[in-house]
């Protein structure tokens, strides 16, 4: 059942709220329509329902079958407020019978389906429509007495006018409120969206920092069996020279960034550390204070995706190019962070595009970054040319 129905209206995982609203509304328009088309022929030989019923028909066929649903809205409005009530309203007895009610039901549909200056010009419109018909009644009704007729007439006008304006009013601002939190939904949507791909790549980072270490701790291992088997051979001096070495290599990695903040510290100098293993000259302005309150997942996630942009675009180039800058500095609230590295073509920034081949695995990278910017209530700006790219960044620290 389930499956019929939204193949007549619209699967709700494909279109809009409104327009399986719009496909619903038509479709029960035709029903009623029907309905009284039905009951016209019978009792009274008139044919107009036919003519409505054809109508709310082919605007049903344009939004549903030719995917003309914003117009298809408009023209049923205008239809029903300029043409369908006035004639139901005048052939049906106006206030005397049920076609106020139907009014009432039509204004929903015309809050709930329009937008903006569209829906202000047809609900006014509606109100204009609905007063000229009522001073019909009272002026053009048939009077048996004229006194009570008028003041009768003239009192139910006014409380139905009265109800449809409060009915405009209530259904606009529930519908107004409905568009903000279904945006306010999407954008907690993403949110929780952007802080799953943090996650994502701040735990890929940490594997990668264990994968390190786990290789350092093996590469070790085998350089410990090098030393004991030149001490069993009792080549001293091979013994010292390759020790030195060792150190030296040692010392190269754990001494290109010293911080206080352990896992900012890890994060960098093992970034910085592949840097240097593929030839990418480093250029580092590095004054961190201690005791700063910093977010240390927040920061390797914004240095982190800065390193990875930098590395990728250093690896298009020859060796002699690759140069890698990095300033990190504290200024009285405001943590520091400027990046530049060499690149060989102008870049397209401007909605933070990637130009890697797998978008979907890397395109959040800059963007990434721009909410955490924003998050810490901080400020980020891109420079570019054809020789170089450099993001500047400044992050408020309480």
């Amino acid at each position: 059942m389930r499956y019929y129905f939204d193949l007549l209206i619209g699967d709700q995982e494909y279109f809009s709220f409104e327009y399986r609203a719009f496909n619903i509304i038509m479709l029960l328009a035709m029903i009623v329509t029907l309905f009284g088309a039905i009951i016209d022929i019978l009792l009274y030989d008139l044919f107009i329902n036919i003519f409505f019923l054809l109508v709310w028909l082919v605007l049903f066929l344009m939004s549903r079958l030719k995917g003309k649903y914003n117009s298809a809205v408009i023209v049923s409005v205008l239809f029903l407020v300029y043409v369908f009530i006035p004639i139901n309203w005048i052939i049906s007895g106006g206030l005397d019978d049920c076609i106020p009610y139907y009014t009432m039901v039509c204004t929903v549909t015309l809050c709930m389906l329009l937008k903006g200056k569209v829906r202000l010009f047809l609900s006014g419109s509606m109100v204009v429509v609905v007063a000229v018909l009522i001073y019909y009644d009272v002026v053009c009704g048939v009077i048996v007495d004229y006194n009570i007729f008028v003041l009768g007439i003239s009192e139910k006008g006014l409380h139905f006018l009265v109800a449809l304006i409060s009915i405009i009013f209530i259904m606009t601002e529930y519908t107004n409120l409905y568009v903000r939190e279904k945006a306010r939904n999407k954008e907690y949507s993403l949110v929780i969206e952007e802080q799953n791909k943090q996650q994502i790549y701040y735990m890929k980072n940490l594997e990668e920092i264990i994968y390190k270490l786990r290789a350092e701790r093996h590469d070790y291992n085998n350089h410990l069996g090098v030393v004991y088997s030149l001490l069993e051979m009792e080549d001293v001096d091979s013994a010292r020279l390759y020790t030195t070495q060792l150190v030296e290599k040692v010392e190269e990695y754990q001494n290109v960034v010293m911080i206080e903040y352990p896992m900012i510290k890890a994060m960098l100098n093992y970034k910085l550390s592949v840097f240097k293993e593929n030839d990418i000259e480093l250029k580092l302005n590095i004054k961190v204070p201690p005791n700063l309150e910093l977010n240390s997942y927040d920061f390797t996630v914004i240095l982190g995706n800065l390193f990875d942009n930098a590395f990728e675009a250093n690896m298009k180039l020859g060796n002699e190019e690759r140069y890698f800058d990095m300033k990190l500095e504290y200024n009285p609230n405001y943590f520091v962070i400027k990046i530049g590295n060499p690149v060989n073509r102008k870049l397209n920034n401007r909605n933070f595009k990637t130009t890697k081949s797998y978008e979907d695995n890397h395109g959040f990278g800059l963007k990434n970054i721009e909410y955490l910017v924003n998050k810490h209530n901080g400020y980020m700006k891109v420079l570019q040319d054809e020789k170089r790219f450099e993001v500047h960044i400044a992050l408020l620290i309480e």
